[in-house]
């Protein structure tokens, strides 16, 4: 029997669940792939974008759904009580009337009439009452592990404004194929991005009018943002080159190198993960004579020592550098995590450095802004390892046309 539901009650059903699901397991991207799988309609867009609001404003949503409740929400009603409150106060699709019913029937239907009755009251104050102003910390919409960590290492003001920015969705970006020119059929749909100097020769665009552009874009554009740009710079793979990049998937920064050795020397495109390999693959289907894609993880590699010119090594990390596009980043960041992660990449730094031969590089690189995972660790890895030094580096903080990201250059004598 087919549902008669209307798309906001869609909607608010599919949201509840998500953020119910990703209370288990907290990583959005993966739980959004999962839903798309299974429905593909306007009502998964929808969900993904309700979604991430949440995630933007959810501390200012929660401290105010703390002040008007006349006692604490449970868990299931927070849910409905954050969809609903970002919906009014941020999102503002659709009438506040109409969100208001559907949250009440939904309640009705899904839960019982207290708890419908708690939600229309909730929703009544809301919708009547002025707003109350939350507290600075408050409104940088960072949850307290987050902040306590950013507070050791930024000013208030550097806080401030990189709050900020990260409750701004970024926009989509693409780049161009190497030495490729921008096809007509594309030109009204994308601007082209002034990037700073690190960015070589490439091409990247804002993308004005996604539907469009995906549809005549062909094989010369790869949408990815442009702060990869800076760790690629420092790599500077040449024609002839033996090269890895030994956490690949999905596959963007390999594509790059691809380019640029342009069927010359050899590209080992690695990853841990045989699934996330099916993306690489994909993205690297042009480029067979020159490349190998292998299972392989960066821990334990397989590869005899000295085999490479140079090694890219773009670690797990904690992603505080693209909170824009994982909104949820902010409520999954923990200090136990951020440490088990800073051991993880020490021990990448320690595994792929007798890999390289005299002279070559060994490009370290993360999307984090923390330096506790950015020039600690490269500092920690240089303590034990003389045989390295550090040529640059630089933090790219997140801004209007990029992402945050962190890259390192280092040399073996």
């Amino acid at each position: 029997m087919k549902s008669h539901k209307s798309i906001p009650d869609k909607t608010l059903e599919a949201s509840w669940k998500l953020l119910g699901e990703w209370e288990e397991t907290p990583n959005f991207d993966l739980l959004l792939v999962r839903l798309r799988q299974n429905d593909s309609s306007e009502v998964a867009d929808m969900t993904a974008t309700l979604c991430r609001s949440v995630f933007r404003h959810r501390a200012v949503i929660d401290w105010t759904i703390r002040k008007l409740c006349t006692k604490p929400p449970r868990g299931r009603i927070f849910r409905v009580l954050r969809i609903v409150a970002t919906q009014l106060i941020y999102e503002k699709q659709l009438p506040p009337a109409l969100i208001c019913d559907t949250a009440v029937r939904f309640c009705k239907q899904r839960m019982n009439k207290f708890e419908a009755s708690f939600v229309n009251q909730f929703l009544h104050r809301l919708t009547s009452e002025e707003l109350p102003k939350p507290p600075v910390d408050i409104a940088l919409n960072l949850s307290p592990p987050l902040l306590k960590q950013w507070r050791q290492h930024f000013s208030n003001e550097q806080i401030k404004e990189l709050a900020e920015l990260l409750q701004k969705p970024a926009s989509m970006t693409t780049r161009l194929a190497y030495k490729a020119e921008l096809p007509e059929a594309c030109e009204g749909f994308v601007g082209l991005l002034s990037l700073p100097e690190w960015a070589d020769e490439w091409k990247f665009f804002e993308v004005k009018e996604a539907k469009p552009f995906l549809k005549a874009k062909g094989d010369d554009f790869y949408i990815q943002d442009a702060a990869p740009l800076y760790s690629h710079s420092l790599l500077a793979p040449k024609a002839g080159e033996i090269i890895g990049d030994m956490c690949a998937a999905p596959g963007g920064k390999s594509l790059m190198i691809a380019e640029k050795l342009q069927g010359t020397g050899h590209l080992y495109s690695c990853d841990v993960s045989a699934k996330r390999l099916k993306v690489v693959e994909a993205n690297l289907a042009n480029y067979s004579t020159n490349v190998s894609i292998r299972q392989n993880d960066a821990l334990d590699p397989d590869f005899e020592n000295e085999s490479f010119d140079g090694i890219l090594l773009d670690v797990p990390c904690s992603n505080t550098g693209v909170i824009r596009r994982k909104a949820d980043v902010r409520w999954s960041f923990s200090t136990k995590k951020l440490r088990e992660l800073t051991e993880l990449q020490l021990g990448m730094l320690q595994a792929n450095a007798d890999l390289i031969k005299p002279g070559g590089r060994l490009v370290y690189s993360t999307c984090s802004v923390d330096p506790q995972e950015n020039e600690q660790v490269v500092e920690a890895f240089l303590a034990e390892n003389d045989d390295f030094e550090l040529k640059d580096s630089k933090t790219l903080y997140p801004c209007e046309i990029h992402d945050g990201a962190f890259a390192a250059l280092l040399v073996k004598k």
